[in-house]
């Protein structure tokens, strides 16, 4: 750079100031201490500002300063107020732009950077340091302009390469359809393959996968049509071609698979079958009955209902779909085959020399007798909930006179369900048992049992109730109108609760409310947060087995309450007595505040923790003491009360050895099941008891104990008689969980 006085001429005190201050920031710089330097320079500007001769030297020594610190743009405005205080022909003009230059160069304008080196190079046009400067610069930019050439010339290669593909791929995409409509199928999906749709093709994607699930359809692979016709769904959920496809694939799916079982029911070898292994023919026709009908509530929800309601339909696209939840309808409710029937194992008996003659079948709703004869069970009685279906479907198809079918897997149906209404109408209760498998609601492929299901929802449950309380508390509920989510002891009564008044009390057990619960009802998901997503899958399972539980048990009441006060006459059409008018009303009012009800459905699970002592109390419990002691006598053990649903559903989960388990996260392998309590049911003098105990019988852990609760007199009348429910804790077995399901 052009060699300049490095001691500027001064005249005043003040001038001598700045220039020594400078010089010492000048000594600094040399040294490396350029923070040192920054500071004597702003010393120096301080002392003698511009337009004092030494400023220009203190500025652009400043700036050179700021760059070697990384602090471009303070460099930036020293070096351009610079340029401001020495004029072009000026002593200092040439090295004040060249500053500007450096710093431009350190901020990433080069072509700014470039103009401030040629401005130098006008003021000193012989300096190496400018002209040096100057071409590094030129040469960097001619770098960087090829390099965005050589870039945009890539792009443009990989466009003209992808509207090639393009091409051929439309060119293919259209060559399939034309197979398609030639019924060409296997040639239509191998173009179809070998198509990619464009990433910004979102229709061309939906019309991909439409395509082929119907091709799919068409051969018989109906796996692949489903997992086609679902991509579809969620590709775009409001698509009314979407929806119909996948009723289309799920219909041809459940029909293929109800074909099947068909023709091996009608073998021999489904009703004879006492094969040891563990999958028999009658197992087989089982499960693929099941997937048969998950499959058609799939195609008639999923599909046909759903796009039936969609606002693009035409005419013609309504009437389809129309048809289509028609077909549904019809298969729900004339095949009895459908529904999944857990065999059961034929006990051994000793041969008698002659057979005893057979009773006579109990009367049923449609087989009325002028005096019905009622035999007092002597126990509380257990049905397979098989036949609770089948009666369900069975008279719904003769009420709405369709066809049905009658064959041997249904001969007992009747005096199932008469054993049922016996049982409660005795006990106040009776036992429900669930097939030894059941179909994932989601995925019908999966094969569950009854024991694993409610197992998990009982783990997951005790994982949460051994959270941190700040952890659970995030699960408390938030809108006082819905008592669900985390409910600490005495929930309803506190005062820090969002259901502090007090009213949601008279929704629940007493004695359920000196535990730590969690509710889950559906209406009310975005009242509380959920835990975690592994809690709520475990929960619905659970809700979902039991769901399907209380329809058919409540199916098998209703349906004969009704047709009981229909025999005594219909109050709309016929001149029937005023009693019978007030009998039918009542029966329409309890029912209605049932199914009107938004909590109508709710599961709850409670924590029965082990007695602690004085020191494992926390804070919580000290806050809650006298609110427990206000409810000291209902939360005994021993006391009872009844249940105020319509009907309420205990699984049993029994305890279990510990077993091996390699994803315990406490270090040992042993692990061992969250059971439930004993309950015990009191129906005036007879009692039952659901006992937690160890059971001989293998399938006692797919029971579920059904109790009528105080509304289940409303509906059925006041004949039957409601009972009382208490639940032995048993604290020194470990802690469990209440699992209920009431509605």
């Amino acid at each position: 750079m052009v060699k300049i006085q490095d001691v500027t001429p001064v005249d005043d005190d003040v001038a001598r100031s700045g220039e020594r201050l400078r010089l010492a920031g000048n000594a600094a710089y040399a040294s490396g201490d350029f923070e040192a330097a920054v500071r004597s320079y702003r010393e120096s500007l301080e002392a003698a500002p511009p337009p004092s001769p030494s400023a220009p030297f203190a500025l652009g020594n400043r700036a050179k300063a700021l760059l070697k610190l990384g602090r471009t743009g303070e460099a930036l405005a020293d070096a351009e107020r610079c340029v401001t205080a020495c004029p072009p022909g000026s002593p200092y003009a040439a090295k004040a732009r060249f500053r500007v230059g450096e710093a431009l160069e350190a901020t990433g304008a080069l072509d700014r950077a470039r103009d401030a080196y040629r401005d130098a190079c006008g003021e000193a046009p012989g300096d190496r340091d400018a002209l040096g400067a100057l071409r590094r610069i030129s040469e960097d930019i001619h770098a960087r302009d090829n390099k965005t050439t050589s870039a945009r010339e890539t792009r443009n290669d990989a466009k003209r390469r992808d509207r090639r593909d393009d091409d051929d791929g439309e060119r293919a995409f259209s060559r399939a359809k034309r197979l398609l409509r030639e019924k060409r199928y296997e040639e239509a999906l191998r173009d179809f393959e070998a198509y990619t749709p464009p990433p910004a093709r979102l229709d061309r994607k939906l019309s991909l996968l439409l395509n082929r699930a119907y091709a799919y359809t068409e051969l018989g692979r109906h796996e692949e049509a489903l997992r086609d016709a679902r991509a579809a769904v969620r590709a775009d959920k409001e698509s009314s071609r979407a929806r119909y496809r996948l009723g289309a694939a799920a219909l041809a799916a459940a029909e293929a698979a109800n074909a099947e079982a068909t023709r091996l029911f009608a073998s021999k070898s489904c009703r004879n079958d006492e094969s040891s292994s563990k999958m028999t023919t009658r197992d087989v026709v089982t499960n693929l009955r099941s997937s048969a009908e998950a499959l058609v509530v799939e195609a008639r929800d999923e599909g046909f209902k759903y796009g039936s309601m969609l606002s693009d339909l035409d005419d013609d696209d309504a009437n389809l779909f129309a048809d289509g939840l028609v077909k549904c309808e019809r298969i729900l409710s004339i095949a009895d085959e459908w529904v999944m029937v857990e065999p059961e194992a034929p006990e051994p008996e000793a041969p008698e020399p002659e057979a005893p003659p057979k009773p006579p079948p109990t009367p049923t709703i449609h087989e009325t007798t002028s005096k019905k004869v009622f035999k007092v069970p002597s126990v509380a009685a257990t049905v397979p909930v098989s036949s609770l279906a089948a009666y369900a479907r069975r008279e719904t198809a003769r009420r709405e006179a369709g066809p049905f079918f009658e064959n041997d897997v249904f001969e007992d149906v009747d005096a199932d369900v008469a054993r049922f209404r016996d049982s409660v109408r005795v006990f106040g209760c009776a036992i429900v048992r669930l097939p030894g498998s059941l179909a994932d609601t989601k995925n019908p492929k999966v094969r569950k049992t009854p024991r694993d299901v409610f197992a998990d929802a009982c783990a997951a449950a005790s994982a949460f109730f051994r959270m941190r309380p700040a952890e659970k508390a995030r699960s408390l509920p938030n809108a006082r109108a819905a008592p669900h989510g985390y409910l600490r002891p005495l929930e309803e009564t506190r005062a820090d609760s969002a259901l502090g008044s007090g009213e949601a009390l008279r929704h629940a057990r007493r004695d359920e409310t000196t535990l730590e619960r969690f509710s889950a009802c559906e209406a009310f998901d975005a009242a509380y947060v959920w835990p975690s997503a592994k809690f709520k899958a475990r929960l619905d399972d659970a809700r979902g087995v039991l769901e399907a539980t209380a329809k058919a048990a409540g199916d098998a009441f209703l349906i004969e309450r009704f047709a009981e006060i229909e025999a005594g006459g219909d109050a709309r059409d016929r001149g029937a007595t005023a009693e019978n008018i007030s009998e039918y009303e009542k029966y329409e009012n309890a029912l209605g505040s049932i199914l009107n009800a938004p909590e109508n459905q709710r599961i709850t699970l409670a924590w029965h923790p082990t007695r602690r002592s004085s020191e494992d109390k926390s804070e919580d419990d000290d806050a809650t003491a006298e609110l427990r002691a206000a409810l000291a006598r209902v939360a005994s053990a021993g006391e009872a009360e009844p249940e105020r649903a319509f009907l309420s559903f205990f699984p049993r989960v029994l305890p279990s050895d510990p077993v091996d388990d390699p994803d315990n996260p406490d270090g040992g392998i042993q692990t061992k099941k969250t059971r439930t309590p004993s309950a015990r049911v009191r129906c005036g003098r007879a009692e039952t008891s659901f006992s937690a105990a160890a059971e001989t019988e293998s399938a006692a852990e797919n029971d579920v104990l059904v109790v009528a609760g105080e509304r289940f007199r409303d509906i059925m009348g006041d004949a039957w008689t409601t009972p009382t429910v208490s639940f032995d804790r048993e604290d020194e077995e470990g802690p469990c969980v209440r699992l209920v399901y009431r509605v």
